[in-house]
């Protein structure tokens, strides 16, 4: 019973660090209800091409492909700001958007290249940067 006590305790520590300002795809992930709708900030691992959409905690996790559902979150990047956002390809960036627990409860169309059902919205090429 003690080590039950431990493990859970344990999972919630991790899960409440998601109640900061600035956190992490994995975070999200753990507690997206709590995220749903609002502005977020967040630094991860950005890939933005034509077959893949995806924000990762780091480049590591992206190329070893661990668990996607937990340490990924999907772009959804309007058409007019997409080639201004190439330049970020592959690299560290934080960025700002408005996070969706479950894109399907938002849009309606299909969206292909995404690795996961929530999703962090983008509005502006301005809302991205390098981090360090």
């Amino acid at each position: 019973m003690r080590m039950l006590r431990i493990v859970c305790v344990a999972l919630c520590c991790s899960c409440a660090a998601a109640h900061d300002k600035h956190v992490s795809p994995s975070q999200l992930n753990c507690d997206a209800e709590d995220y749903d709708g609002h502005v977020v900030e967040v630094t991860g691992w950005l890939v933005l091409e034509d077959t893949e959409i995806s924000f990762w905690d780091s480049k590591v996790d992206r190329e070893a492909g661990r668990d996607p559902l937990n340490q990924c979150v999907s772009l959804l990047v309007p058409d007019e700001i997409f080639e201004g956002l190439r330049q970020f390809n592959r690299t560290k960036v934080r960025l700002v958007g408005v996070f969706h627990a479950d894109i399907r409860e938002v849009f309606s169309e299909v969206f292909l290249h995404l690795c996961n059902l929530k999703a962090i919205e983008l509005r502006s090429v301005d809302d991205v940067q390098l981090a360090r």
